[in-house]
């Protein structure tokens, strides 16, 4: 399993507002879904023995993706120009990481965190310290709770 999330950059997450309800700023909604992806990998490498869960770290894929970020058609377009040196080609992203994700040589490394160029990177130091990994995955197994409990009142 391969979780695409920007692991290795040492992007923290709010546990105490893990869904932004409490305050909303893009950046630091962003780094909570990066760091609660990059724990999930190891907490589910430990978890899942018989499962090989592994990160990736696409970097920027010249797509549209972030054409929503800035409100701006104009503003998007010098932006994505700016950072254009930065971006690879999706076609070559997918040259670079195709052969990865079907090679033999990952069984058994679960865990792991790779960059856009499908090199291993260290995953950042804080995923990997027990407790702010505990509470984590504690605010997002109540956020799942909470979302559950949700539909059922609704009779899903």
């Amino acid at each position: 399993m391969f979780v695409m999330g920007f692991p290795g950059t040492e992007q923290r997450a709010n546990v105490d507002d893990l869904n932004s309800e409490r305050s909303y700023k893009r950046f630091a909604a962003h780094s909570n879904t990066v760091a609660g992806n990059e724990v999930l990998v190891i907490e589910a490498a430990g978890r899942f023995p018989d499962v090989d869960v592994f990160g990736l770290n696409p970097g920027f894929v010249k797509t549209n993706i972030r054409a929503n970020l800035l409100g701006s058609r104009a503003l998007f377009a010098v932006v994505e120009w700016l950072t254009s040196f930065m971006m690879v080609e999706p076609d070559a992203y997918a040259e670079r990481l195709v052969p990865l994700l079907v090679s033999r040589d990952l069984n058994g490394r679960s865990g792991a965190m790779f960059n856009n160029k499908a090199d291993a990177i260290l995953a950042s130091p804080s995923s990997t310290e027990p407790s702010y990994a505990a509470a984590l995955m504690g605010a997002s197994d109540r956020l799942i709770s909470r979302a559950m409990e949700g539909r059922a009142g609704k009779g899903a």
